[in-house]
Order: C-alpha cells, then sequence, then structure tokens
C-alpha cells in the first residue's frame, strides 16, 4: 500500500510540474526492456538492505517519469496516444514495479504467516518476472510501433 501510495504521488507531482518530457522515436528489443525493467525491480527488492531508501527514490523517479509523460500527451492532445503507447504494456509492468517496491515492506508483517520470507521473496519475484516478461514483449511488439 505505501508503494501504491508513493508511485501515486510522486506521478501526481510529476503531472503537475512541467518536466521537460519529450516522445522520442526509440526502439528496443523485448529482451532490452526485459533487462532493463528487471534491473529496476532489483534495485527495488535490494530496497531490504537499505531499508526501503532506495525503493522509495526508484519509486518516486518512476512515478515523476510517468506522471510528466501523462502531461505531455494530455497537453499535446494525445490521449488516445497515451492510452494505446502507455495502456497495453503499463498494466504487467506497473504492478511489477509495485510488487518489488513492496517485498521489503512485507518483512514488516507482524502477522503470524505460513510461508517463509525468503520463500515469499521467491514466489513474489517469480510473480514479477512473468509481468515483466509480457510487459516487455507487449512493449517492444505493439507499444514502440505506435510512437
Amino acid at each position: 500500500l505505501l508503494s501504491i501510495i508513493i508511485f501515486l504521488v510522486s506521478s501526481i507531482i510529476g503531472y503537475s510540474t512541467d518536466l521537460a518530457f519529450t516522445s522520442q522515436d526509440f526502439t528496443a528489443s523485448t529482451k532490452d526492456i526485459f533487462i532493463n525493467n528487471i534491473y529496476v525491480c532489483l534495485i527495488l527488492i535490494v530496497g531490504i538492505i537499505s531499508c526501503g531508501i532506495v525503493s522509495f527514490f526508484i519509486l518516486i523517479v518512476n512515478g515523476i517519469y510517468l506522471g510528466s509523460a501523462i502531461n505531455y500527451y494530455i497537453n499535446s492532445n494525445s490521449l488516445s496516444k497515451l492510452i494505446t503507447i502507455f495502456l497495453p504494456h503499463a498494466i504487467f509492468e506497473v504492478p511489477a514495479i509495485l510488487l518489488s517496491g513492496s517485498i521489503e515492506k512485507g518483512n514488516n508483517n507482524h502477522n503470524i504467516t505460513i510461508t517463509p520470507y525468503p520463500i515469499y521473496i521467491a514466489k513474489v519475484f517469480i510473480i514479477v518476472i512473468v509481468l515483466l516478461g509480457i510487459a516487455a514483449f507487449i512493449e517492444s511488439h505493439v507499444s514502440m510501433k505506435m510512437i
């Protein structure tokens, strides 16, 4: 829940500030996108070591980037382009990022759990990998073709 709040608030900040987001002709393979997103999610998971500081920073940067992109496309009267470019892969990518950012917060759960914490991390990471794989495929084969 905290990851979602951080991401949403930073997205609103990115939207409300006039940052210099520009639409770019960018092409990348499914593999490149997947590796980049895995890297971001691994950094978020390493937030365990930094007590969440790294996760907090990455969620803010990604939220601001998303908010500024939304602002750019809305102000360019390209809301339909925004939806067709971001929505298909964001449905999978954003939950994966939020799950990664929330892994270290799960360690503070005071409820009685049956699954030991390392197994929980492994299960969540498998879900993250699957979501990012789907998102990378959609982004490289659908979203990039619409830019």
